[in-house]
């Protein structure tokens, strides 16, 4: 049988017969919200906080300057504010949890990719892709985008990534990264965020398969 809404002398919203609406506690909706605002984010490898937050290699079992930490966080454009232990349980989560809501929230927001093109010594033209903008750099952890990034835009299953500094994501083929100066470029950019006090993330170059992080290009 169909439910139908009946009115009711209970105030409050319009219920089915036959059902209970279930206020939801103050406290509650707010718990909800913060868990909604959820993204993850990416830090240098030597951040300065690492030993105070829930975080983790970019590339697990590796470790080092130029490997990112990958955290949970609250965007409050352009601030990003990273989340203690403390704060995650208030929450009712722990930080694989957390990091688990992060990454859907991220695949949930709309990108835009932009072809272009820059000239290499050699004559020829190295052929990108490139994100920019808040979270740009986190979007590597989408491992649905990468993949449909690397299969529909650039025909190749395997991408060279470069993540400079948090604005920012390059991507192109590996065949193309390796007869090209692409790890100059990154790494240039890098610099150029360093040298400018920016949220320079790495030099390195990493490798994307199907979308899951692999390793570096050497």
């Amino acid at each position: 049988m169909a439910l139908r809404l009946q009115p009711t002398n209970r105030k409050g919203p319009q219920v089915a017969q036959g059902l209970v609406a279930t206020p939801i506690a103050p406290e509650q909706r707010t718990k909800r919200s913060l868990i909604d605002a959820l993204l993850p984010v990416l830090k240098p490898g030597d951040w300065s906080q690492r030993d105070t937050v829930a975080c983790r290699s970019l590339l697990p079992g590796l470790a080092g300057p130029d490997i990112p930490l990958v955290t949970v966080g609250q965007w409050q454009d352009p601030l990003q504010i990273t989340l203690g232990p403390e704060r995650l349980a208030a929450m009712g989560l722990s930080a694989t949890q957390a990091e688990q809501h992060a990454l859907a929230a991220l695949s949930a927001r709309s990108v835009h990719w932009q072809m272009m093109q820059s000239p290499t010594p050699s004559g020829a033209w190295l052929e990108l892709r490139v994100h920019q903008g808040p979270a740009a750099a986190e979007r590597i952890l989408d491992r649905l985008e990468m993949a449909r990034l690397g299969r529909d835009e650039l025909g190749a299953t395997t991408l060279a990534v470069g993540i400079p500094h948090g604005n920012l994501l390059l991507a192109t083929t590996t065949s193309m990264a390796l007869d090209t100066p692409f790890n100059r470029l990154v790494r240039q950019l890098w610099e150029e965020a360093r040298d400018a006090g920016g949220t320079a993330l790495s030099p390195r170059v990493f490798l994307a398969d199907d979308g899951r992080l692999m390793g570096m290009l050497s």
